[in-house]
């Protein structure tokens, strides 16, 4: 009989790979702080942070529409994300 750290390595190793592809490429969670999309977001003026779910696969099938709300990489200051509605889209 296999020993628990062999079972528990085997898991990890399809658990660990599985759960980085989902994060990557389907989904996964971020906390959202700041004014600028209020009152979408923080609609009040406590200190909480709103915990989104982020959907990847409607921006790398190309699925956005306008009004959709988006999170991008901050120009300024690296690390960073910001949080925006879609205005405007090309054509």
């Amino acid at each position: 009989m296999a020993s628990f750290a062999a079972q528990f390595s085997k898991i990890l190793m399809f658990v660990v790979p599985t759960t980085i592809m989902f994060n990557d490429l389907v989904a996964s969670f971020a906390f959202v702080k700041g004014r600028s999309m209020q009152p979408t977001l923080n609609p009040d003026t406590s200190r909480t942070e709103d915990i989104v779910l982020l959907d990847r696969m409607s921006a790398n099938l190309k699925y956005l529409r306008r009004g959709d709300v988006v999170v991008l990489d901050s120009p300024t200051h690296r690390n960073q994300f910001i949080v925006k509605r879609l205005v405007g889209l090309p054509g």
